[in-house]
């Protein structure tokens, strides 16, 4: 008989979970197909996980609270990101410098070069006139044309990318500047409104009561917003590279110079 009850109740517990997944699943089935159903579901759910016009009327002191969590946390990340962007713009504004100097000394050395060449006495081959080498450079002495073409071509291409890099360096603290001037706005909006939040908590822990919390909860609530979408869009690691991996070009040469571009680039 023991047995025979026990058996009773666990085939009626097996009953109850089967019932309870079969009223889970037919909820479910019913929030897909019932568009009204659903709607009363997503409401509801809204209601419990956000802080609605009715919660706030309900508990502004809680509201404000947390309002005054969401509004400090956010400035401390747009702090952050615009310390980043900081950083990135030394960065940049040290690579400006380098690249300036770069293609300077590049283009420089390439007029003692075109000076030297030019200067080289000339000699008949197979009937050619053609520049009697070894030609010395800076201190490098070329045997050939070859070599010297070789190296005026990496000169060339040396000051071309600096140039480059400099343009990209210097777009890029255009942006840099452009978000840094957005969190800065977004930045004292937030100290703005924290500074209102933190009185009118103030005033309900008093005992007071304040007028117009629903148009104040409602520009918070949007400055939230648009500090999340700064704070997201100015974040270099959302980037997932550093802007001065991506801007900088490398000075590996490809190809060549041909005779005709070899005597425009010594101006012949």
């Amino acid at each position: 008989m023991k047995n025979g009850r026990t058996g009773s109740k666990a085939g009626g517990a097996m009953w109850v979970v089967l019932i309870i997944v079969a009223v889970i699943g037919g909820l479910g089935v019913w929030y897909l197909v019932s568009k009204p159903f659903a709607a009363r579901v997503d409401e509801t759910t809204r209601q419990a996980t956000q802080w609605t016009p009715e919660q706030i009327n309900k508990n502004p002191s809680g509201y404000f609270s947390w309002a005054i969590g969401e509004l400090t946390r956010n400035v401390e990340k747009l702090k952050a990101n615009a310390l980043a962007l900081k950083i990135e713009k030394a960065k940049a504004e040290r690579s400006i410098a380098e690249n300036t100097t770069r293609a300077e000394s590049s283009a420089k050395t390439l007029d003692m070069a075109r000076a030297a060449y030019k200067a080289l006495p000339d000699t008949t081959v197979d009937g050619q006139t053609v520049k009697q080498f070894p030609l010395t450079v800076a201190g490098v002495t070329f045997d050939t044309l070859n070599a010297f073409k070789l190296e005026c071509y990496k000169l060339e291409n040396r000051r071309k990318i600096a140039e480059a890099n400099t343009t990209n360096f210097k777009a890029i603290i255009q942006k840099i500047n452009s978000w840094l001037e957005k969190i800065s706005v977004k930045q004292t909006e937030a100290e703005i409104k924290l500074e209102t939040a933190n009185a009118q908590l103030a005033m309900l822990k008093a005992s007071q009561t304040i007028d117009g919390i629903g148009g104040l909860a409602k520009s918070i609530n949007s400055l939230l917003d648009e500090m999340g979408v700064v704070a997201s869009d100015s974040d270099p690691a959302r980037v997932g590279r550093s802007l001065i991996d991506v801007a900088e070009q490398s000075e590996t040469p490809t190809g060549g110079l041909s005779d005709a571009a070899f005597n425009a680039l010594m101006g012949l």
